[in-house]
């Protein structure tokens, strides 16, 4: 019975003497379990030195690149590319979904009478002539007398205002002193998406014109000449734009007086460019003007009011609040609705 036991022991003390070794990676020795078959503990241990080889030593290499600061250079270097090529490519995004609501818009009466005056006209004085009872000067209709004239297709209006409302894009996203996502969701407002870039009216221009002024502020003193003419353009796309211009004027020309305090070579130096693009402005709100009084037989607004009228003062008051200040009220059907003149009624 002893010897016996005794031979059991000796076989189940050999067995697990052939079973019971340790794997070595790189100083260190594995366990191992004795009830692991060979295989098992083989492919244990080459899963075990393959990570430690390749992967945890990825991880310190990273850690040591990063306390170095080669890695922070290189993201930097990384983020620097991305947020100049950010712009591209949500640029060509924004043009991509814009063109499928265009596609998928039908085109309102007002947006297909700018197209059909200038496709009916000879030329461009023909259509400055025929735009006198529009109330608006004659920039976003000379832009689509061109195409006009190559085809009868209203698309083609569509494309141009597509182009001017991507720009306008491009540049908000570009330029704007903003975080991407404010950026971003100034692009899909909803005047940038759509009341500005999918309705083809006189307002994307104006858009893009502002976009440009605001932009050249920057340095206005270098590109003054520039930006005037920006300015220019603006009296010649609606008669919002050209009120805002004549606002604009005078915060100019004081600006130009109070940034030269003191400094009178360099004021003088830049005098010249300052007085001519002053000029150009007043010639772009002169002319603008004169483009938008309405002719003797019109119809809309014929002639000036000079006595008092509350209900025509309220009415003109209304106008601007819904030009200058379009907040709409939080409700499904929000079009031509404005926060402000309800409040203003619910007051009354």
């Amino acid at each position: 019975m002893d010897g016996s036991s005794r031979n059991q022991r000796e076989k189940r003390s050999g067995a697990r003497g052939l079973l019971e070794y340790d794997i070595s990676l790189k100083g260190q020795t594995l366990p191992i379990n004795p009830t692991h078959r060979p295989a098992g503990l083989v492919f244990v241990g080459m899963a075990r030195y393959l990570l430690e080889m390749y992967v945890i030593d990825q991880i310190r290499d990273t850690c040591r690149r990063v306390a170095n600061g080669k890695l922070v250079g290189r993201l930097r270097l990384v983020w620097r590319w991305a947020d100049r090529l950010l712009p591209y490519l949500l640029t060509a995004g924004f043009a991509v979904g814009l063109g499928f609501a265009l596609a998928h818009h039908e085109m309102w009466r007002d947006e297909l009478q700018a197209w059909l005056l200038a496709r009916d006209s000879v030329s461009p004085v023909d259509l400055l002539h025929n735009i006198r009872y529009e109330g608006h000067p004659g920039l976003w209709h000379l832009l689509l007398w061109g195409p006009a004239q190559l085809t009868a297709n209203p698309v083609a209006m569509q494309v141009v205002h597509g182009v001017i409302a991507s720009l306008s894009a491009f540049l908000v996203l570009r330029f704007a002193p903003f975080r991407w996502p404010t950026r971003i969701l100034l692009c899909g407002s909803y005047f940038l998406a759509y009341e500005w870039a999918v309705v083809s009216r006189n307002y994307a221009i104006s858009t893009l014109l502002f976009l440009l002024f605001a932009i050249l502020h920057r340095k206005r003193w270098r590109w003054f000449l520039l930006q005037s003419a920006v300015a220019f353009l603006l009296c010649h796309t609606n008669i919002h734009s050209l009120i805002l211009v004549l606002v604009l004027l005078p915060v100019l020309a004081i600006e130009y007086a109070v940034a030269y305090v003191g400094d009178r070579s360099d004021a003088r130096r830049r005098l010249l460019p300052v007085m001519l693009g002053l000029l150009l402005i007043v010639l772009g709100a002169g002319t603008g003007i004169r483009q938008i009084i309405p002719p003797p037989d019109s119809g809309f607004a014929s002639e000036w009011m000079f006595e008092w009228d509350r209900g025509r003062v309220d009415h003109t008051a209304a106008v601007m609040i819904r030009a200058y200040a379009p907040v709409s009220v939080d409700q499904p059907r929000f079009w031509n609705t404005n926060r402000y003149l309800k409040e203003i009624d619910a007051d009354h």
